[in-house]
C-alpha cells in the first residue's frame, strides 16, 4: 500500500463513481457471512457455484490470496464428498474461533488493543460512537460487542454502500483505518495458524488480504493515507503473543453470536 504522502502530485485520482462503494459493500458482505454464523448447506451451495478467484469485485491476487483459494477449494471439495462430517467439523471450528475462545484468539478489537487484554474497552466505545453518529447501533453489545469483527465489517459495508460522493467514501476509509485495519491482520493470521479446517483458514486469509487491498484502493481514490496505527499492545495473557499457544487464559467475557444489522 502506498501512503498518500508517497504519491506524485502529477498522478490524477480517478473520478468518484457511487457504484464503486456498492460493489465493495457486496464484497464485504460475503466476508461477513463467512464470519457471522455457522456455515450451512445454503452457503456451501452458493460458494461452490463459482471459483473462489471470482468471488470478489475487487481484484485480488498474489501468494496469500492464491493460498486462500486453494484452501477454500479443498474445503468445498471435502464438503461435496462428505457434507455431514465436514459441516460438523466446520461448525466446531466456528465455535472455537467465535464462541468458546478455544483457540485463544478474540474476534473483538478491544482485546488486541487493551493493555490487559480485556474486552469491551476503549475501542468498543469508539466504534459505538461511530455507529451512533450514523444513526446505528449494534443489536446487543452484551452478546456481540460493538467492536466485534462482524459488526465492524458490517458498518464499513454500510458506509461504502451509502457513499454518495467522495466525502462519504472518505468516512468509510477513515473508519477502516482507525478500526479494522489496526487489528484484523493479526486476528486473521492467528486464526489461520490455529484453526483446524481449511475453510476457516481460507476465510481468514481472504479477509486479511481483502482489507489490505481495499485500503490500497481507497488510498488511491481519495489520496488518503490508509496506514493504520501500529498495534503496539499484544498482551500474552490474551493469546496475542508472537508464538501461538493454547495455554493463554480466556478474555473477561465470552460473547455469543447474534445476527447483525
Amino acid at each position: 500500500m502506498n501512503p498518500a504522502g508517497a504519491m506524485s502530485e502529477s498522478v490524477a485520482r480517478p473520478a468518484f463513481d457511487p457504484k464503486v462503494g456498492a460493489a465493495l459493500a457486496r464484497d464485504l458482505r460475503l466476508l461477513i457471512r463467512l464470519h457471522d454464523r455457522e456455515a450451512d448447506a445454503e452457503l456451501f451451495t452458493l460458494l461452490a457455484d463459482r471459483a473462489p478467484e471470482t468471488w470478489f469485485g475487487l481484484r485480488l491476487d498474489g501468494p496469500a490470496f492464491d493460498e486462500a483459494c486453494r484452501l477454500m477449494r479443498t474445503a468445498l471439495a471435502d464438503v461435496a464428498v462428505d457434507a455431514g462430517r465436514q459441516t460438523e467439523e466446520i461448525a466446531s471450528d466456528f465455535a472455537a474461533i467465535f464462541l468458546t475462545h478455544a483457540y485463544r484468539v478474540s474476534p473483538n478489537e478491544s482485546v488486541w488493543r487493551d493493555e490487559e487484554g480485556l474486552e469491551r474497552q476503549g475501542p468498543m466505545f469508539s466504534t459505538r460512537a461511530w455507529y451512533q453518529h450514523f444513526g446505528l447501533k449494534a443489536p446487543d453489545w452484551r452478546l456481540r460487542a460493538d467492536d466485534h469483527l462482524v459488526n465492524e465489517l458490517q458498518f464499513t459495508a454500510l458506509l461504502l454502500e451509502r457513499a454518495a460522493d467522495a466525502e462519504g467514501l472518505r468516512q468509510a476509509a477513515r473508519f477502516l483505518r482507525e478500526h479494522p485495519l489496526v487489528w484484523t491482520r493479526e486476528f486473521c493470521g492467528r486464526v489461520a495458524q490455529r484453526c483446524r479446517t481449511a475453510f476457516y483458514a481460507a476465510a481468514a486469509l481472504m479477509t486479511a488480504d481483502y482489507l489490505d487491498r481495499l485500503a490500497a484502493l481507497l488510498a488511491v481514490l481519495l489520496d488518503e493515507d490508509m496506514t493504520p496505527a501500529p498495534l503496539a499492545v499484544l498482551p500474552a495473557r490474551a493469546g496475542l503473543s508472537s508464538e501461538p499457544t493454547c495455554a493463554d487464559p480466556p478474555p473477561q467475557h465470552h460473547p455469543a453470536v447474534e445476527p447483525g444489522w
